[in-house]
C-alpha cells in the first residue's frame, strides 16, 4: 500500500484525479479500452469533480451498468473507492464478509453506516435511512488491478487509523486492502491525523 498526504480535500481531489487518468489512459493504450468501477459518497464528490476534467477517451471507459455478469467478461483496470467512518468498503459494513466469493450481495446498514448517510445530505432523518442495500463484495473489489481510495475529512481519521494498524480483520473491512497489490491511499492532513507517524513514513 502507498499513501499520498494533501494538504487540503480539494488538493487529495485533485490528486486522485490526475493518478487515475494515468492508469485508464494505460489501460486505454494497451487494450484499447479501460473499465472503471466508481463509488459514491460525499467524500468522492471531489474527486470525481476533478476525474471528469482530466484528458481520458470516456468513450473507451466502461463503468458497468449491469451487474455480475458484465463485472467479469474482463478484468477491472481500476476501483476508486471511498472508506466510510466506520470503515466500510462499499456498503460492506463491520463485519464485512471476506468469505463470499460472489461479485455483488444484499448487506445491512449498521447504525454508524446510516449515521454517516443522515450528515452527508442523503436521507433527511436516520428512520429514512434503508436498512438494506446491494453492495459490491470485498472480494470483488479484490480482483481489481489497481485500487486508489481517496479519503479526505477529520470525520474519516479514526476509520484511516483502524485501516492502517492492527490487524485484518472483517471489524474492519477496509483494513482488506493491505492484501492487495496495488494499493494507492490518498489522504489529507485531517484524515491522517491520527495515524502513527512511523506508519505514515513506512507506507509515505
Amino acid at each position: 500500500m502507498k499513501i499520498t498526504i494533501s494538504a487540503t480535500s480539494q488538493i487529495l481531489g485533485e490528486s486522485v484525479a490526475v493518478y487515475s487518468a494515468q492508469i485508464l489512459n494505460r489501460a486505454i493504450a494497451k487494450h484499447d479500452s479501460a473499465r472503471l468501477i466508481l463509488s459514491t459518497g460525499a467524500s468522492q464528490i471531489e474527486t470525481l469533480t476533478s476525474l471528469v476534467t482530466q484528458s481520458v477517451d470516456w468513450r473507451k471507459v466502461d463503468t458497468i451498468a449491469a451487474l455480475t455478469r458484465a463485472i467479469r467478461r474482463a478484468p477491472i483496470d481500476l476501483a476508486l473507492m471511498g472508506i466510510g467512518e466506520n470503515a466500510h468498503l462499499t456498503f460492506n459494513d463491520p463485519p464485512a464478509d471476506f468469505a463470499t466469493q460472489e461479485a455483488y450481495i444484499v448487506v445491512s446498514l449498521d447504525d454508524a453506516c446510516k449515521r454517516q448517510q443522515v450528515r452527508e445530505g442523503w436521507f433527511a432523518a436516520l428512520e429514512d435511512v434503508t436498512s438494506r442495500a446491494i453492495s459490491m463484495t470485498v472480494h470483488q473489489i479484490m480482483q481489481s488491478a489497481a485500487i486508489v481510495s481517496a479519503v479526505p475529512f477529520k470525520v474519516k481519521a479514526q476509520a484511516v487509523k483502524s485501516t492502517l494498524e492492527g490487524d485484518v480483520s472483517t471489524a474492519v473491512p477496509a483494513t482488506k486492502l493491505r492484501e492487495h497489490p496495488d494499493v494507492t491511499l490518498f489522504l489529507d492532513r485531517d484524515s491522517a491525523s491520527l495515524v502513527d507517524e512511523r506508519v505514515l513514513t513506512l507506507l509515505s
